[in-house]
């Protein structure tokens, strides 16, 4: 059965546990994919406050839960949401993602929900990744891993702080 397939996965929860969050905000280098890199903390949290940046991900949710739920159902979509935020391993992520904007002095609790959002997002994405796969959530994902955080999403490419 095909769904017997779909689950939170032990590697993806390693990765982000295992990330060294934020520790390369503002840093110049970033040679995974073409980005555009913003230096500057105020500027990078108003690309992130801004309406661009909030719609993009809020398509790129949608265009998730379309494809899970055309490809299998509504009630997987729930199920997997509901299993993800019930595993402990969100609040855990959260709790390093916390401490790394705390280190880095990004105390701002609007950054806080938009990484979590984000997050959560990349936990659904990997939930169904049998099913779905997206550029825009494989660069997310090595954004964050590399010690960086994305800021805004401009003509296919990332800002990255």
């Amino acid at each position: 059965m095909e769904q017997e397939r779909l689950g939170i996965k032990q590697e993806f929860i390693d990765r982000l546990m295992s990330c060294d969050w934020f520790c390369n905000c503002g840093d110049k280098v970033f040679d995974q994919f073409e980005v555009a890199i913003e230096e500057n903390q105020k500027k990078a949290i108003a690309y992130m406050r801004s309406s661009l940046w909030e719609g993009i991900c809020l398509e790129k949710r949608g265009d998730l839960a379309f494809a899970v739920q055309k490809k299998i159902c509504d009630q997987m979509w729930d199920k997997a949401h509901k299993e993800i935020q019930q595993s402990g391993h969100l609040g855990r992520v959260s709790k390093r993602i916390k401490a790394g904007l705390k280190k880095r002095n990004i105390s701002s609790e609007e950054i806080l929900v938009d990484v979590r959002a984000n997050v959560l997002s990349l936990f659904m994405a990997d939930y169904f990744s049998e099913y779905y796969t997206d550029e825009f959530y494989d660069q997310m994902l090595q954004i964050y891993l590399s010690g960086h955080l994305p800021c805004g999403y401009e003509y296919k490419k990332f800002r990255v702080y």
